[in-house]
């Protein structure tokens, strides 16, 4: 046993525990003499070397001779006990020597069997050629042959010895296990399988998780560095979520194959939270600057939430915590998107003239319907005139176009909690742009005038029913908004068309 003294000790205690050989397997090697070092003298147990240093010369020898007669005499004790236990006894146990044997095939089993004596030495030879899981199934052996003689010393002294190795050859695993600068971490968690499992057949799962998620962050955390930070934020993002998620996945498949009992759900559960807020850490850093537009945040948002999705293929959904986490950067930037519409909403009506737009050819109106077509609006055409004319303000389609807009981005940040954040915006957006609708057509009292109002109106409606569309392929649910401003839409519509709409026939009056 090595121990230190405790220096101005109080209490009981003079030492403290350092480790503990078996006397057997220790080595004492004498040390040249130098300098600076004299008396004195290593002891070796692999893998470790100790120094040791005495006041004398005299010392030195004495205590190398202790050592050495301590050795021999515990390998003669050993050696008749075993001789002892291995000796048939001539008597039964009535006593008597000369007694018939009823069953002369039957032998009682022996105490300190010979493969028992011979264990550590063959348990050395395994781990040295690192057949692990055959030192295992040795170690399993010797164990429950010493729980049914827990008494005879002979086999409580092999028991040492045997937990002796075991701890070595958990110490062997855990150093493989553990991350420096000057280990590989190619191969992925697949890597670490045959070290975790051989910790866990010996009894030590909470090591070896331990040693296993450490392993995994230090993975994750290369990966991430890896990929660098340039190009479009959204293409980086996509390759970083990519990256982490791919990650987290991998190692909780290889963390269910190497705990099957799941007595170490727990500890990777938390594990995956702590690493999923380090990673959303580096992704505000990313998305949500001033340089990032509203939009791109957004995709961003998406592609996040979408690759946390999959976690749930290996057991593991993290959806609630990465909404959690993002909360406080959606709220912000559904305020802000909804209040850079209203100003948009705003500019614009001080400037729309209420004129039709003049296209100039049919290539341009072709172009134009094309692009309100791909925003799915397609009932454009039936407001095209003269191949050319459009009776649209050019302010009625652009906001056609920025109000879908805004709808595809909040529908990409919906979650429950935000639902009446997000009905709130598209209201007050659209009744925005219908106020000044209202205020034009209350400003003229030219009936063509009002009738074309009343037609930018009534287009407002197929922009609204894209909305009910787009609002329950995305969520499963009515969008209950639209019932109220369609209803607000069609007593304006009633109230001001009176009569059918005719086309222009002329442009005169511009």
């Amino acid at each position: 046993m090595f121990a230190t003294k405790v220096e101005n000790s109080r209490g009981p205690m003079q030492y403290r525990y350092q480790a503990l050989y078996e006397l057997d397997n220790l080595a004492v090697v004498n040390v040249k003499e130098e300098l600076s070092i004299k008396n004195a003298f290593k002891v070796l147990m692999f893998p470790e070397v100790r120094l040791f240093q005495c006041p004398t010369a005299t010392a030195k020898k004495e205590w190398l001779t202790k050592i050495d007669q301590a050795k021999k005499k515990k390998l003669s004790s050993f050696e008749h006990l075993s001789i002892l236990k291995e000796a048939p006894n001539p008597f039964d146990d009535d006593g008597n020597p000369f007694k018939e044997d009823d069953s002369p095939h039957q032998s009682v089993p022996l105490e300190t069997p010979t493969w028992l004596l011979e264990l550590p030495e063959e348990l050395d030879v395994n781990i040295a050629l690192r057949y692990f899981e055959k030192a295992v199934e040795l170690i399993h052996r010797a164990n429950a042959h010493c729980a049914a003689f827990p008494r005879n010393t002979a086999v409580r002294d092999i028991k040492i010895r045997i937990d002796n190795r075991a701890k070595q050859l958990v110490n062997i695993l855990s150093e493989e296990l553990k991350v420096s600068p000057d280990k590989s971490l190619h191969g992925g968690p697949r890597a670490a399988r045959k070290a975790v499992g051989v910790l866990v057949q010996l009894g030590k799962s909470s090591k070896a998780c331990s040693l296993f998620l450490k392993r995994c962050s230090a993975m994750l955390k290369q990966n991430m560095k890896q990929q660098k930070a340039e190009g479009a934020t959204t293409s980086y993002i996509e390759k970083l979520c990519s990256v982490f998620f791919t990650c987290i996945g991998d190692n909780g498949r290889e963390f269910r194959k190497a705990f099957a009992n799941n007595a170490c759900a727990s500890s990777y559960i938390i594990w995956s939270k702590l690493q999923l807020e380090q990673f959303v850490q580096i992704f505000s850093k990313h998305v949500f600057t001033p340089q990032v537009s509203a939009s791109t945040a957004t995709e961003c948002i998406a592609c996040v939430r979408q690759q946390c999705d999959r976690l749930p293929e290996v057991g593991l959904d993290l959806s609630f915590v990465l909404n959690d986490l993002l909360d406080s950067h959606v709220e912000r930037l559904v305020t802000e998107m909804r209040d850079k519409l209203l100003e948009a909403i705003k500019l614009r009506a001080n400037d729309d003239k209420w004129r039709p737009q003049n296209l100039q050819n049919s290539a341009n109106s072709k172009k134009l319907l094309d692009d309100l077509r791909e925003m799915g609006i397609d009932s454009a055409e039936l407001y095209l005139y003269d191949e050319c004319w459009l009776s649209l303000t050019t302010n009625t389609t652009a906001f056609a176009k920025m109000y879908l807009n805004f709808l595809d981005d909040l529908l990409k940040l919906y979650t429950p909690i935000f639902h009446k954040l997000i009905n709130d915006a598209l209201t007050k957006t659209f009744q925005s742009n219908l106020f000044h609708v209202k205020n034009a057509f209350q400003k003229t009292s030219d009936s063509a005038e009002r009738q074309f109002v009343s037609r930018n109106a009534m287009f407002l409606l197929d922009v609204l029913k894209i909305v009910d569309d787009r609002y329950f392929n995305k969520l499963g649910r009515p969008c209950t908004i639209t019932a109220d401003l369609r209803d607000e839409l069609n007593r304006f519509i009633a109230n001001t068309s009176k009569t059918s709409f005719t086309k222009y026939s002329s442009t005169a009056y511009i």
